[in-house]
């Protein structure tokens, strides 16, 4: 919807992908919207941003476990 973007052109519905992430320092990125190079399309606000995070790290939290584990069956 083009009222939730600050560019008025609209976003597409998106996906989070928690296996593939990059970082990029905040002074380059501002840095490049302060040139044109780029440009901010929205952003997160409460409480969206702090589910976001809690998914986020319970993401990254989980126990890896070397195989499937299956429950033997009671009896």
């Amino acid at each position: 919807m083009p009222e939730f973007d600050a560019l008025g052109r609209g976003l597409p519905e998106l996906c989070i992908d928690f296996k593939t992430y990059i970082g990029i320092p905040a002074s380059i990125l501002y840095h490049q919207i302060s040139q044109g190079l780029c440009h901010r399309r929205g952003r997160l606000v409460s409480p969206y941003l702090e589910h976001l995070i809690q998914r986020f790290s319970a993401y990254l939290s989980r126990v890896a476990l070397p195989e499937d584990y299956r429950s033997r069956p009671e009896g």
